[in-house]
């Protein structure tokens, strides 16, 4: 009996990763897309550009934000860090994000990453970062902390 109730929560989990979703940027931006391209997304989905690649004005999952600060490497997108107003908001949205996506926590950390690792986030306080790129990314080992 132990073994069929093995079975069959082994396959309805095989189920559910074989539907989890793939992370395909910030709000339908891919990481690495021009800083031109990514401004005039942004605006046409209904933010105001402030300074600097700051936007505000709008929610994100739901949620309201202080404001979405976007990070640049060769003009090409890289960061994207969330200033929301509420600490219990930054929490909730993570987790809709590790259960949506299936991140994968580093050790003892509130830092993920999924699967293909080419994407992470990382959580403190009321401020969500999503990292991301064409590069894998290589958590810290502890002795490097």
């Amino acid at each position: 009996m132990k073994k069929i109730i093995a079975i069959f929560v082994s396959s309805i989990l095989l189920v559910f990763m074989c539907f989890a979703e793939e992370f395909k940027g910030f709000l339908g931006i891919p990481f690495d897309s021009p800083s031109v391209e990514v401004r005039s997304i942004m605006e046409s989905k209904g933010w105001t550009y402030m300074k600097y690649f700051d936007f505000c004005g709008k929610t994100y999952a739901g949620k309201e934000v202080e404001n979405i600060s976007m990070s640049f490497e060769y003009d090409r997108l890289k960061s994207v860090t969330i200033n929301f107003k509420k600490i219990s908001d930054a929490n909730e949205v993570m987790v809709g994000l590790f259960t949506k996506y299936e991140l994968t926590q580093y050790k003892n950390f509130f830092f993920f990453y999924t699967k293909d690792k080419k994407e992470s986030f990382f959580l403190h306080s009321n401020i969500l970062i999503i990292l991301g790129g064409k590069d894998e990314i290589t958590p810290l080992d502890e002795t490097e902390l």
